[in-house]
């Protein structure tokens, strides 16, 4: 669990850190390049607390860690059954 909390922190901060950066060259700018700048920066501020709140939400179990879409396909790994699990053929 402290490495889920670990992992997202990380990305949290480098996030957090890339939009202060891309916020401060865009207030140095001006026009077209000011705007896209403001636009991108805040972006990031909201992928950077979107990422928070999902690791929140894995930690305190509302949103479960392994069951996300692509782990459903478990099923696919668990081989072919055996003779034994086979139904008896038909006469």
């Amino acid at each position: 669990m402290h490495m889920i909390l670990f992992g997202g922190a990380v990305h949290v901060i480098a996030l957090a850190v890339l939009a202060f950066f891309v916020l401060f060259a865009a207030s140095k700018a001006s026009g077209f390049v000011k705007m896209l700048g403001n636009v991108l920066g805040y972006l990031l501020l909201v992928l950077a607390v979107l990422v928070l709140m999902c690791r929140v939400l894995v930690v305190v179990g509302v949103f479960p860690h392994g069951t996300l879409p692509a782990d459903h396909m478990h099923w696919m790994m668990k081989g072919t059954p055996s003779a034994q699990q086979l139904p008896a053929p038909k006469k």
